[in-house]
């Protein structure tokens, strides 16, 4: 079939249709450190031709899997080792958050958005297990510098909560308070990699140089 690149989906992101019918939603839209993968297929016919259903107002073309529009936005890392190692302060998340010099972008934007979220960050739990396993995915401010300007003011409020969850050390996942399972595999977190782990007295942050994309893998 004819390639089609750049079609604007009713979402706002951009997907390229390839000759061989493929589909691709993050081509130049953010600097992505692992390759482009296509997230899709069209169906064809015995024919060859695409299966389309007609409607009035376009065509409907049929595709083999879900297409997961934010990798669009947050782009994905290139695999890496292994956690980095943890670090300790005392204090609170919270703490952590306002000190460190790799958080400024997010502590201003959740500062501006929803301060309640912070002071959450700083509250403790009466039972230590609690605290040891609470975890906050924080993208840190490279997370902010590869996302296209047209997005990086309007994605905080949605993906904060996702990132805070529990955590016991060397499980191959964090639960996010949400309730989806965040993948822990060679040095990433889905789609973005550990920077830097740093445990407080009320639980961990870790630095991510993405924002966590939570559909990540799951249409793969």
């Amino acid at each position: 079939m004819t390639p089609n690149p750049g079609l604007e989906a009713v979402g706002g992101f951009i997907f390229d249709i390839e000759t061989d019918g493929s589909i691709q939603t993050n081509e130049g839209v953010t600097r992505s450190a692992a390759p482009n993968k296509k997230q899709a297929n069209i169906i064809f016919d015995q024919s060859g031709r695409p299966v389309t259903i007609p409607a009035s107002n376009g065509v409907i073309y049929l595709i083999n899997k879900m297409l997961d529009p934010l990798i669009t936005y947050f782009g994905e890392d290139a695999p890496g080792t292994d956690l980095p190692p943890i670090t300790r302060q005392p204090g609170t998340m919270a703490d952590v958050l306002r000190q460190h010099p790799g958080l400024t972008t997010l502590t201003s934007a959740l500062d501006q958005i929803d301060p309640e979220f912070v002071d959450r960050l700083s509250l403790y739990s009466t039972d230590p297990r609690v605290n040891e396993r609470t975890v906050y995915l924080a993208p840190s401010d490279a997370a902010f510098q590869v996302l296209p300007a047209s997005v990086a003011q309007a994605i905080t409020a949605p993906s904060k909560y996702f990132g805070l969850g529990d955590y016991v050390e060397g499980n191959p996942f964090v639960q996010s308070g949400l309730g989806f399972n965040i993948t822990l595999d060679t040095g990433q977190a889905n789609n973005a990699g550990v920077q830097e782990r740093i445990c407080a007295d009320n639980g961990c942050v870790w630095l991510l140089r993405r924002w966590l994309d939570p559909m990540y893998g799951a249409f793969s």
